[in-house]
């Protein structure tokens, strides 16, 4: 909504963006991968700015997207924890623990977007940061709602269809990849 957030937690937000060609890896997921690095990282403390000028219709359709393929990394996630497959990288300690609650709390406890909400305006303080905080902290609590429906969603499938733990359906709808068009989309908004 082109305004700073300071708070929220996701400020600071800090990203691997520099390393030495050929040192790090990103690791082996369907969305939300980090940069794997064999030795440790230093930071650089001042601000880059993601500015994101694509409007609020394409950042809620990446969202969507975003969204499924969460689902699904989680299932396989879920699955591969109780095969004892899960591949142990080495992730940050703070992705780790996001990663850890995402498997193991978000499929138990009730309404886990209201959670999310409650955590990032309340604790975080996203209060701070006015109308563009409760905006941004209501996306990512519905965000985390979607997550939840399609992996309930992708559990009831596997139940129903006996399909095995470690299959996940693809894509489906209108959750295509950034840059994909569906065969239908080059009709015409009068056609309807």
């Amino acid at each position: 909504m082109n305004r700073p957030l300071r708070h929220c937690g996701y400020f600071p937000s800090w990203n691997l963006r520099l390393f030495k060609r050929g040192m790090a890896k990103y690791e082996d997921r369907l969305v939300h991968e980090h940069m794997l690095v064999p030795e440790p990282v230093g930071y650089i403390h001042e601000a880059m700015f993601h500015n994101d000028r694509r409007g609020l219709e394409h950042y809620i359709a990446k969202h969507n997207r975003y969204s499924t393929l969460e689902a699904q990394s989680l299932w396989a996630e879920i699955v591969a924890s109780r095969t004892g497959t899960l591949a142990k990288e080495s992730l940050p300690a703070d992705a780790r623990r996001r990663r850890w609650l995402k498997q193991h709390v978000l499929p138990r406890i009730p309404a886990p977007w209201v959670w999310r909400f409650l955590y990032m305006y309340i604790f975080k303080l996203g209060i701070l940061d006015g109308r563009t905080g409760i905006e941004f902290c209501q996306f990512i609590a519905m965000y985390d709602f979607m997550v939840s429906l399609k992996l309930r969603e992708i559990r009831r499938a596997a139940k129903d269809a006996a399909m095995p733990v470690s299959q996940v359906r693809p894509v489906q709808g209108l959750a295509v990849a950034e840059g994909e068009h569906r065969a239908d989309s080059a009709a015409s908004p009068n056609d309807h």
